[in-house]
């Protein structure tokens, strides 16, 4: 594998997971508002509970170094993505949505399979970790749920779940994870 299909390999794995973070499907549309949404809501995420205990250990000056760095670095992959999906709209005619799309165009099927595999790795460690942390912050909250027989974590995914399910049988799950998206 040469540095450049590893770049376009990267490139694809990084597209394919924003758009599959966020349920798109092949027929979605992106459009801005719907493309800021899901880079705010992945970016801000997870970085809201990590970031201060990571910044506190090394200092203000030295974190700010490197989350300048990672920005830059993430502006490139950006970058480069869309170079990636530019140049297959240009060649074969056809507007691709997701990684999985750019891989197998730019690097065969056995590409796509691997793009999957690590969105299905990045999606359940994402999954454990807001869970993890989640339930911690709920736990802390309620205090009289500790002594329940069922653990927290499965308290608050089913909470979660509950939550979920209500919202879109309501036809309101968009505008509620749009309204958080924006609330951080």
């Amino acid at each position: 594998m040469t540095g450049d299909s590893l770049v376009r390999l990267v490139a694809a794995v990084v597209l394919s997971v924003c758009m599959h973070l966020k349920g798109s499907t092949r027929d979605d549309e992106p459009t801005p508002p719907k493309a800021a949404a899901l880079i705010v809501g992945t970016c801000i995420g997870g970085g809201v509970l990590a970031l201060p205990s990571v910044a506190k250990p090394c200092g203000f000056l030295p974190f700010a170094a490197a989350f300048l760095a990672c920005w830059a670095y993430m502006s490139l992959i950006g970058l480069l993505i869309q170079e990636v999906h530019a140049s297959i709209r240009a060649s074969t005619g056809i507007n691709t949505k997701s990684f999985d799309e750019m891989a197998e165009y730019t690097l065969g099927k056995s590409a796509s399979f691997a793009t999957r595999c690590g969105l299905a790795i990045l999606l359940v460690t994402a999954l454990v970790a807001y869970v993890d942390k989640g339930s911690k912050l709920f736990a802390d909250s309620f205090s009289i749920l500790e002594a329940a027989p069922v653990p927290c974590q499965m308290q608050f995914s089913v909470l979660v779940g509950i939550c979920i399910v209500l919202a879109q049988a309501a036809g309101t799950l968009d505008m509620v994870n749009s309204f958080l998206v924006a609330l951080m």
